[in-house]
């Protein structure tokens, strides 16, 4: 009697042991879905973004430490316990950490660079209408000047919620290259110059995530050393 008593102790605990394990490796894997659909949200509104990038960050960070170490110690409970299921859910919860969050994490963020990328590309797009049916030829010098219309009536050349920031956690500014020179006073109002240069550098440096630049030659260039890149682009390579 004695004897059967002790033999169903560790079955018990070995039972216990592996639903424990169990549940805390799918709370890992439920909570790594979760970071990965977090990380890859478009950036907070402008006018909240202080506050609204505060509690992602706040979440994100719950929600990664809570990826890190659930597996861990699902895995740990599997072999201290001898169970067999919590130690299988602990390797697999790891296995899914380590490959499928990592690759899934790059892919939001390879995202969020295709959408800025294209930002650019949309401003380039709006400084050549404005050159060649307002300005002869010249260039808007601000954000805000593409996004006037034609004192004659029209549609802007630019939409106004381009022109404010921050974009999928870029901020977006143009300035007038030194050297650029004034011309013309544009249809909307707006003084033209002769060259702009447009920059994205993410707000928050995020490892391996890249920074965007171009100018009135259309072409989009990157640097990935965290640095904002600077007319001229030093430093930076033509987006293949």
């Amino acid at each position: 009697m004695h004897k059967e008593t002790a033999e169903v102790k560790p079955r018990f605990a070995r039972g216990w042991m592996d639903q424990t394990a169990t549940v805390i490796a799918v709370a890992g894997v439920a909570a790594g879905f979760a970071f990965v659909n977090v990380s890859a949200d478009p950036s907070p509104s402008a006018e909240h973004y202080a506050d609204q990038r505060a509690l992602r960050e706040y979440v994100r960070g719950a929600l990664f430490l809570l990826t890190m170490i659930a597996p861990l110690l699902s895995l740990a409970l599997g072999l201290i316990g001898r169970a067999l299921v919590g130690t299988v859910a602990g390797v697999a919860a790891m296995a899914f950490v380590l490959v499928w969050v990592p690759s899934h994490l790059r892919a939001c963020c390879g995202g969020s660079e295709s959408s800025v990328i294209g930002v650019l590309r949309g401003i380039n797009n709006s400084q050549q209408a404005y050159a060649s049916s307002c300005a002869n030829g010249k260039y808007a010098p601000t954000l805000e000047a593409l996004t006037r219309p034609p004192d004659s009536g029209g549609a802007p050349f630019l939409s106004p919620t381009s022109a404010r920031g921050p974009v999928y956690g870029y901020a977006v500014t143009m300035q007038i290259p030194e050297g650029a020179a004034t011309g013309v006073v544009a249809c909307n109002g707006t003084r033209a110059v002769s060259a702009y240069f447009v920059e994205a550098h993410l707000i928050d440096a995020i490892p391996g995530r890249r920074n965007f630049a171009t100018d009135e030659r259309g072409t989009i260039y990157s640097n990935d050393d965290g640095t904002v890149i600077q007319p001229g682009m030093a430093g930076a390579e033509p987006v293949q």
